[in-house]
């Protein structure tokens, strides 16, 4: 009896020093997302048509999307595992001659659009022409 009682006591004390020291819990990660980048879009559907906006974006493709919907144009997209690929910009559509290919700063893309992080100030052009590759 008198060893269930020590072991009981024992336990009791043990269990009140845990008790006792403050537990830190691990703070709440936030998820942050990148801010939107004040860029200048430009649409080159070829033979001088042209069309420019300034928008706000965090990718290539983003500010894409946006001038598409500030100019009322229907955006074609296909979504593959390296990233989207644009077929057709306002009812233009890829060819075997042509395809819509992007450019920041007058460099073409290396990566799909839509992985391409935009820097404030950024030009990105949205070209109909003939690939490059």
């Amino acid at each position: 009896m008198r060893k269930y009682l020590l072991l009981l006591i024992s336990l009791g004390i043990i269990l009140g020093l845990f008790w006792s020291f403050p537990v830190k819990l691990r703070p709440e990660l936030k998820v942050v997302e990148p801010a939107k980048q004040q860029v200048t879009l430009v649409l080159d559907f070829g033979q001088g048509a042209k069309k420019e906006e300034k928008v706000g974006a965090v990718t290539a493709f983003e500010a894409l999307r946006a001038a598409a919907r500030e100019q009322n144009l229907e955006l074609k997209t296909k979504q593959y595992d390296f990233g989207i690929f644009v077929e057709s910009i306002g009812g233009v559509e890829n060819s075997k001659e042509r395809a819509w290919i992007y450019f920041v700063n007058d460099k073409a893309g290396e990566v799909a659009s839509d992985k391409y992080t935009l820097k404030a100030g950024d030009v990105v052009e949205w070209k109909y022409t003939v690939p490059i590759f």
